[in-house]
């Protein structure tokens, strides 16, 4: 039986950068995700700034401002600038309003990124968003983001973004606090001890390049020969 390790990715791309994806691209909406996972969905924000979000009082809910937000393939940088995302690839056409992840982990606590939220001003911008993900056979999220499912950065609690050359440890996160608990979700369960090896079998979610949520259920660790004593 195939081991599967629940792992969720906090150290993400702002929209504006690419990393490369190794192996089958082998990632889907999370709308088309399996069902025993959706609790762990429902755990995953999305930080968006609050200038691309405006709200509808009557609606008690927030809408994109759409004119402000591009697609992947208009926002990503390639080399020579924007725009250079080949025309097949995946998620191209998908509006990418998003700028880090972060995951509940219980009461009013986020964890996310370090170098999403570095500072004072940073907490302030954006607001945090769960639940923000395509229907099926849209390529927009949710045109009506409830106003129950968004929440702003009231504290930095810690946050941390070093890299040490010499030893090759980098440690990029934080713990937010925010504006109320969250309520009828489940908490993420984190790792309190031990560590992955090498080729464990994981799952990632979360907003890559900003996106809608994206699930990616074949991944694994890798390891470098470094990592293996070689």
């Amino acid at each position: 039986m195939k081991k599967i390790i629940w792992v969720l990715t906090f150290i993400f791309v702002a929209q504006a950068s690419a990393m490369p994806i190794y192996g089958d691209d082998d990632r889907i909406p999370v709308a088309d995700g399996p069902e025993n996972l959706k609790p762990i969905f429902s755990a995953v924000a999305v930080q968006i700034s609050k200038s691309f979000l405006n709200f509808n009082e009557t609606l008690s809910a927030y809408t994109l401002n759409e004119r402000l937000i591009g697609t992947l393939a208009t926002t990503i940088n390639g080399d020579d600038g924007p725009g250079k995302l080949c025309s097949d690839q995946r998620f191209g056409d998908y509006l990418n309003p998003g700028s880090c992840t972060g995951f509940f982990v219980g009461g009013d606590l986020l964890v996310t990124a370090g170098h999403c939220v570095k500072n004072a001003s940073d907490c302030e911008r954006a607001l945090w968003i769960f639940d923000f993900k395509n229907k099926k056979d849209s390529n927009r999220g949710d045109p009506f983001i409830l106003s129950k499912n968004v929440y702003s950065c009231k504290q930095i609690v810690e946050t941390q973004v070093v890299t040490n050359y010499a030893t090759k440890v980098k440690i990029d996160y934080a713990i937010i606090r925010l504006d109320r608990s969250v309520e009828n979700r489940p908490a993420i369960k984190y790792r309190k001890d031990g560590e992955l090896s090498c080729n464990d079998d994981l799952f990632v979610v979360g907003h890559p390049s900003g996106l809608p949520m994206i699930y990616a259920p074949n991944g694994h660790m890798g390891c470098s020969s470094q990592d293996q004593g070689v």
